[in-house]
């Protein structure tokens, strides 16, 4: 990540927002903003999925397209010149074989940031839970193999500063016959060879697993590492931007994480964490 600065300043960011249940529109933009602030973060980081967006049809074996990428440019240009704490971003389903489209895509586009995440595997939407059912008949060891192989994909490519609940394979509970630590590992060794950020998110102390994404467990290894965070609601409702993020800064502080990527123009800066 080119141009990068280290600024000892308190800083909380949401970086994980979606608008996708309204409208493009100021009014609806504006309530996220209003409950993050209230919840004491400092910066808003709106994150559409790039499959909402026609010209990824081709990517993803969904049928959700629904949303004008000139809108969602729009509404964040104005909010920025309202002069609101927020920052363009976007969620992008990493697919292997897909990486000439997922650049071109993320190019038309003054992105702040690119999150990138893995929700299917060979064309199975893991997390959705409609497909819950599905998982019983699954090998669940080896889908958390191919789950963290193609994760480290991600990492290697180039093509996100942020890699997005990096352990949302546990979405549902399923667990493997034991822990996968050798495969965090691997994509560990994978992230910080590509100098790619990691998100924390409180979004999976929602979910039937009831834990934040990473496990906690794994924190102290990020900090090791040396890679830098990004902190996460996965918001999806005006009521959940920044909803327990007193919980997860609990958990960062606890495994000596002191300070946050934040993203202007896809260029990082680090900021000193925690409440001002």
């Amino acid at each position: 990540m080119n141009g990068e600065m280290r600024k000892l300043m308190t800083f909380i960011a949401d970086y994980h927002i979606h608008l996708e249940r309204g409208p493009f529109t100021r009014e609806w933009a504006r309530r996220f903003i209003e409950n993050a602030l209230s919840r004491g973060v400092t910066e808003v980081g709106f994150s559409e999925h790039g499959h909402r967006f026609p010209e990824n049809r081709a990517m993803l074996p969904v049928d959700w397209v629904d949303a004008e990428l000139d809108q969602y440019l729009r509404l964040v240009r104005a909010l920025k010149d309202e002069g609101l704490p927020v920052k363009l971003g976007l969620e992008m389903d990493y697919v292997p074989g897909f990486e000439r489209p997922i650049a071109a895509f993320t190019a038309k586009a003054p992105f702040d940031y690119v999150i990138g995440s893995v929700h299917f595997i060979d064309g199975f939407c893991f997390d959705d839970p409609k497909n819950m059912p599905r998982w019983q008949g699954l090998d669940v060891d080896a889908m958390y193999v191919q789950y963290f192989r193609i994760l480290g994909q991600a990492a290697r490519s180039g093509l996100f500063d942020t890699i997005g609940h990096p352990d949302v394979i546990k979405v549902f509970g399923f667990r493997p016959a034991s822990r996968p630590d050798d495969l965090w590992q691997a994509f560990l060794e994978a992230a910080k060879a590509s100098d790619v950020a990691l998100e924390v998110s409180a979004a999976g102390w929602y979910k039937p697993v009831g834990e934040m994404y990473p496990d906690p467990a794994w924190l102290p290894s990020i900090k090791a590492a040396g890679i830098p965070i990004t902190l996460a609601s996965d918001a999806h409702d005006p009521e959940s931007p920044g909803r327990s993020f007193d919980r997860l800064l609990e958990q960062v502080t606890a495994a000596g994480i002191d300070s946050t990527a934040c993203f202007t123009a896809r260029q990082r800066t680090i900021r000193r964490l925690g409440r001002s």
